[in-house]
């Protein structure tokens, strides 16, 4: 016989602490573990797509590990930021990298995407979304948009057991447009011709009635390629492969994770985008019980290579009769008697941007806690994450078609970018029934600060495009360094009230005291009161129970 346990009373991650959801006054929505790994995503958000109520999750790129958007509610602001707080195992994390912007165009798509994508999915637990006041004010300002409490997996006391997942997968573009084919596109080309009174011509430096037309004369019009199957038709694969061991005793449990992610495109070329991680937990207890000590961390390494242009777009746009790609081991760029490109070969963004970034986090946590007396503990926790990304970007001179590589340079861009945190915060809790009173007391304290740098610089005027991997062969070179420190402190309290497991009472709050504020007001309170009533508990509605 197994026990039956209600979703109601399924355990729920809060602001420094858990609460069922039977006697839950916030808006708390929880995804599980198990969810979130059957979907073969790289980036937690996305597998909490339509499972969250109130969440919108978009992926700003159709490229994998692109960035990922995130609100919860709707916008909440027009010039401020709108992300939420999102936290790991009580350490805040960054939701993205400082970047300049003047290096966009380098490093191509967004760079390192989101940072989110170095989380592990078969290394979480649960994902609980805190939507209203009630849930969230206890992080006053850092989650005036919401907060997102994401819990990896522990270790659990009893043998050892070896747990193996590995996922294959392969993916093609599904549904193909259908467009002209050569000979329907050919004379819709003539028809539209002789209906304007033009006379078709290679020469574009004539004037109407002629009328540049490189795809009739020049082009090869016996082509017929279809540009979809060339430009989005590749296969993609998707490997995912985990391993972890965990077990332990009654006062010590270990849980170890290995993992390994590959994922590559349907766009032509070898693209991927590789990551590996560790995951470590430990839990250890006296004998009795009275003293906790919990660590937790989790490191993961990116590798991206993948491109930064979705070639979409142009496999709906080229028409069939368009010229091949390559011309021997170079791009083919089909000049006409002036020795000027006649189309816009459509990877030429993609060799000019070739982009490769290796990207670096790490999570950490040591909770040590001590109960003094029934019901009362004091807990301290101190928390470290920081996220780094190393990226280069290339703009090859042999990418730029021939009649304009006089006016244009080839070029290099490198960039380091990092944020860390490192937060500390002591707590007190008390828990203790009165008669049919249940109160719950907690309160503490947040030192918190962040640093982020951001280093940048680009080289121009290369003698050779087998130069570019270093910033020593460039003519000329620039360069941008900026650092950035955050400094906040907090008090925060919770008080809770159950009588008789039908009504219910909460309040939460804070006083926040932050380097983002004004000069003039460093300190902000923040506070909010929870009201419930399990009606289903009331003695009149036992009448009515079927």
């Amino acid at each position: 016989m197994e026990k039956n346990i209600s979703q109601l009373d399924e355990v729920q991650y809060i602001a420094y602490g858990t609460q069922t959801k039977r006697f839950s006054v916030g808006n708390v929505t929880t995804v599980k573990g198990e969810d979130i790994a059957k979907q073969p995503v790289n980036n937690v958000m996305l597998a909490l797509q339509g499972r969250v109520p109130g969440l919108t999750v978009i992926q700003q790129t159709g490229v994998n590990g692109g960035a990922v958007k995130i609100r919860i509610q709707g916008e909440n602001s027009i010039n401020s930021g709108n992300n939420p707080l999102i936290v790991i195992d009580g350490v805040p994390y960054p939701t993205d990298l400082p970047m300049d912007a003047s290096s966009i165009e380098l490093i191509g798509n967004g760079g390192f995407g989101s940072p989110l994508s170095f989380l592990n999915t078969n290394d979480i637990e649960s994902v609980d979304v805190l939507k209203d006041a009630d849930a969230t004010s206890i992080y006053g300002s850092r989650a005036a948009n919401g907060a997102i409490l994401i819990t990896t997996k522990k270790g659990k006391p009893g043998k050892m057991r070896v747990n193996i997942n590995l996922q294959q997968g392969w993916s093609k573009v599904s549904r193909k447009m259908k467009l002209l084919d050569r000979r329907q596109y050919l004379d819709m080309r003539y028809e539209a011709i002789n209906n304007s009174g033009m006379i078709p011509t290679d020469n574009r430096a004539l004037f109407p009635p002629y009328v540049y037309a490189p795809d009739l004369l020049l082009w090869d019009t016996t082509r017929s390629t279809d540009w979809q199957e060339e430009l989005i038709g590749e296969t993609a694969q998707y490997s995912n492969y985990n391993a972890s061991v965990s077990g332990g005793t009654a006062t010590t449990s270990y849980l170890v994770g290995l993992t390994y992610n590959r994922q590559t495109d349907v766009f032509p070329g070898n693209h991927a985008l590789t990551s590996g991680g560790l995951h470590f937990n430990l839990n250890t207890a006296s004998l009795n019980q009275r003293f906790k000590l919990q660590f937790t961390a989790s490191s993961a390494v990116t590798d991206n290579q993948l491109p930064g242009i979705d070639l979409t777009n142009d496999a709906l746009k080229l028409v069939p009769v368009a010229p091949a790609l390559f011309n021997a081991d170079t791009l083919n760029w089909e000049l006409d008697r002036a020795g000027k490109q006649s189309w816009n070969n459509p990877l030429v963004n993609s060799y000019r941007m070739q982009f490769n970034s290796i990207s670096r986090s790490l999570t950490s946590n040591l909770t040590a806690g001590y109960t003094f007396l029934p019901g009362l503990e004091l807990r301290t926790q101190l928390g470290f994450s920081q996220a780094q990304s190393n990226s280069s970007g290339k703009t090859l001179l042999t990418a730029i078609p021939p009649s304009l590589r006089s006016f244009s340079t080839n070029r290099a861009g490198f960039s380091n970018v990092s944020t860390s945190t490192l937060i500390a915060e002591p707590q007190l809790t008390y828990n203790r029934h009165f008669g049919k009173l249940r109160f719950d007391g907690l309160v503490g304290g947040t030192l918190q600060q962040n640093f982020s740098q951001n280093w940048n610089m680009e080289g121009q005027g290369y003698t050779s495009d087998l130069l570019l991997n270093g910033i020593t062969g460039a003519a000329t070179t620039t360069q941008f360094f900026d650092k950035s420190i955050y400094k906040y402190n907090a008090l925060f309290t919770r008080l809770g009230l159950n009588f008789d497991n039908q009504y219910l009472l909460n309040f939460s709050g804070r006083r926040d005291g932050s380097s983002r504020f004004g000069d003039k007001r460093r300190f902000h309170d923040f506070g909010s009161v929870g009201l419930g009533w399990i009606m289903s508990e009331a003695r009149w509605m036992e009448s009515l129970a079927p």
